[in-house]
């Protein structure tokens, strides 16, 4: 399979040589907990929306599709949470693909998986345009990234597969670690949402102390993960999330009750 190649590619620059970003968290996880839909906003012939826009008054991620459509699922999920591993163990924002793309789909560990679903959710996902606001830093202050996952990429046209991170979220990966256990989700251990609830239980160790048990309605709760899922759908699919990640993030215990859920110290 033959893909249209971008024009530029850049050479690799090693991580200690990037400015810092000054974030208190990764992009990476941001745009998986926020950016990418759960399901085809086009499925079922609908009329996809210009933009997606989710998160909360700290940090808000909206979307916009290139004309191949949006990421969605499990499958852009996996894709951003492996380059960014692959970024942090080879110091560079040149990600190879692989020789074929069955070593790509090799890699993010489901060589069961249909090569076009994949490479299809690699191309929406490299193409969408990104805004990141995040009033974390600096004492609150907001502010703004605008971003694509890829400056630019090619798939296996005569060559190797090839991606090169844009320039902010390589420098997010290379400054923060990321606490997600790439053995955890990879080849779709973990479905969207759950890959979603670790993400955001992640941030919630790492950059707010919980030092009582913290209630969060269910109301709130959609808000943040149900993307556009009733509730009598959301519910059943977010406690099921809880119970895949639930032993990977002891740190915190999550308790499910009819008014939503506690989190509190482990």
């Amino acid at each position: 399979m033959a893909w249209i190649p971008r024009l530029r590619r850049p050479s690799a620059t090693p991580a200690t040589a990037v400015a810092p970003t000054e974030h208190e968290t990764g992009y990476v996880k941001l745009m998986i907990m926020f950016g990418v839909p759960l399901t085809d906003p086009a499925q079922d012939d609908a009329v996809p929306p210009g933009m997606i826009v989710r998160g909360d008054w700290e940090r808000i991620v909206t979307m916009r599709p290139d004309d191949y459509g949006y990421p969605w699922g499990t499958l852009p999920r996996l894709v951003l949470l492996w380059l960014a591993k692959q970024a942090r163990e080879t110091q560079s924002p040149v990600i190879d693909l692989g020789a074929t793309p069955q070593d790509f789909i090799e890699a993010l560990g489901s060589p069961d998986a249909s090569t076009g679903d994949i490479l299809w959710q690699a191309q929406r996902l490299f193409g969408a345009s990104i805004t990141l606001g995040d009033a974390t830093v600096h004492g609150r202050k907001p502010m703004t990234v605008r971003l694509h996952v890829a400056k630019d990429f090619r798939f296996w046209d005569g060559e190797r597969g090839q991606v090169t991170l844009a320039e902010h979220l390589y420098q997010s990966i290379a400054e923060h670690p990321a606490p997600i256990d790439w053995e955890a989700v990879k080849g779709g251990r973990l479905p969207a949402m759950a890959i979603d609830v670790y993400a955001w239980l992640n941030l919630r160790i790492r950059y707010h102390e919980i030092t009582a048990p913290e209630r969060i309605s269910w109301n709130r709760l959609s808000e943040l993960f149900a993307h556009n899922l009733p509730m009598d759908a959301f519910r059943p699919r977010f406690e099921d999330a809880v119970g895949h990640v639930a032993p990977l993030v002891p740190e915190v215990a999550v308790g499910i009750t009819d008014a939503g859920a506690t989190l509190s110290r482990a």
